[in-house]
């Protein structure tokens, strides 16, 4: 008899799908570089917004072309929800954002937040393919929103 032997359907090591590690777009309100630095200094891809964008964009348009380029939004304006224009932007984009919740921190402050953030933002940041925006702690702790939560907040506008 030619039987043959059922064969795995577990991927080899090799051949496993691997998110790839996005690229987070700092926004203009989170500096121009400090972040940025910090957050390649771990391993991670930064791009600042004054660097694909005219300081005079307005959030909107960048959005959606951050959507679609698949970068993931840093942010601490936390206004996003409240304006309509934005707020589309993000759902029609699949925009995903992480915005600092904590109100006055200093650069370095804000940095550290998002260097104790950093491994659950690349995670959720994976999980999460379609539209999102997590808030992010002071201590770097994250909650998320989802599409369903954004939409919501949407139709309420």
């Amino acid at each position: 008899m030619n039987a043959q032997r059922p064969r795995s359907k577990k991927r080899s090591a090799g051949k496993e799908r691997r998110s790839p590690t996005p690229v987070f777009l700092i926004d203009q309100c989170l500096g121009r570089h400090a972040l940025a630095t910090a957050l390649a200094a771990r391993g991670a891809r930064a791009e600042t917004l004054a660097r694909h964008f005219a300081d005079d964009t307005p959030d909107h348009e960048w959005l959606a072309v951050a959507g679609k380029r698949r970068w993931v939004v840093l942010t601490k304006d936390s206004h996003f929800r409240q304006r309509p224009l934005e707020l589309a932007a993000i759902l029609a984009s699949n925009v995903r954002a992480f915005v600092l919740s904590a109100g006055k921190l200093t650069s370095a402050q804000q940095v550290e937040a998002f260097e104790r953030a950093l491994p659950r933002l690349l995670r959720l940041s994976a999980k999460h393919r379609g539209a999102m925006i997590g808030n992010v702690t002071a201590s770097g702790s994250v909650q998320v929103y989802s599409r369903a939560q954004l939409t919501q907040w949407l139709k309420a506008l």
